[in-house]
């Protein structure tokens, strides 16, 4: 899962700002940081 958002992500057909909803549920904000290249910022 965190490869593919990654990929899509790269693609440009993702953005950061698009899986923001995924933390922490889907995803953990370490998952986050290497998928965005930053940190997960809340709120």
């Amino acid at each position: 899962m965190v490869n593919l958002l990654k990929m899509e992500i790269g693609w440009g057909t993702l953005k950061a700002e698009d899986i923001v909803s995924y933390v922490p549920i889907v995803i953990s904000k370490d998952d986050y940081k290497n998928i965005t290249g930053e940190d997960f910022k809340e709120g």
